[in-house]
């Protein structure tokens, strides 16, 4: 169950950076029109999301480490700075299960070996 839901995770981040690329190009929000502040908010949440894709894809202690820090930063910003961004709430409130049941599974949870994943 733990590598399956870390597979789960990974995909759902590798979304969450294409969407980021098809903001790049104006394809789904208006990069070019935004701010500075916005780009660049823009371009570390794509780098962010392909990190956790992939720190989450091929789980090590380094990954687990990489995917905390990222979550806890971007969960710090999107509860900080709700007032001044759009639909905030679904995307923190996104990330928080998601750390919670990421720490309870490396923590309780049944690990798999190799052999078995």
């Amino acid at each position: 169950m733990y590598r399956t839901y870390l597979r789960i995770l990974a995909g759902c981040y590798l979304l969450a950076a294409l969407l980021r690329v098809l903001d790049l190009f104006d394809l789904r929000l208006h990069f070019s029109r935004m701010g500075l502040l916005s780009q660049g908010w823009t371009l570390y949440l794509l780098a962010s999301d392909l990190l956790c894709a992939l720190a989450l894809w091929r789980p090590s202690a380094l990954g687990n480490l990489v995917f905390v820090a990222l979550m806890l930063t971007q969960l710090a910003v999107f509860v900080g700075w709700s007032p001044y961004l759009q639909d905030s709430g679904f995307v923190a409130a996104f990330h928080l299960m998601t750390l919670t049941m990421f720490l309870l599974l490396i923590t309780y949870g049944p690990r798999e070996t190799e052999a078995e994943s």
